[in-house]
């Protein structure tokens, strides 16, 4: 998994991971005057998201950032599978994410 890093910045405030989301699309320009939409959207993580955050490193896959989660924060991280994939999910539809290589099995 590799983040969109173009379009993505992250900071920190508190020990928790903040990203700011740049709208550069067309339609999102066309949002931004039409509907007074923000350049820019700010999403606070949690510090499930925050700690995946850091893991996305572009070689790591979601099974491994799933054993440095569980790793981490132990029994607390459950259920872990049923968490982490739709978080992956709801990463990449929102084009936050990229998948570097597709799993075959």
């Amino acid at each position: 998994v590799s983040s969109a890093a173009s379009d993505v910045y992250k900071r920190q405030e508190d020990g928790l991971n903040h990203l700011d989301i740049l709208h550069r699309r067309w339609a999102d320009k066309l949002a931004q005057k039409l509907l007074k939409k923000p350049k820019t959207t700010h999403v606070a993580l949690e510090k499930f998201g925050s700690y995946i955050w850091t893991c996305i490193d572009g070689e790591r896959s979601i099974y491994e950032i799933s054993c440095l989660v569980k790793a981490k924060f132990g029994d607390e991280a459950e259920p872990l599978y049923e968490r982490i994939v739709p978080y992956f999910r709801m990463l990449k539809e929102n084009g936050y994410v990229t998948w570097v290589r597709e799993c075959h099995r």
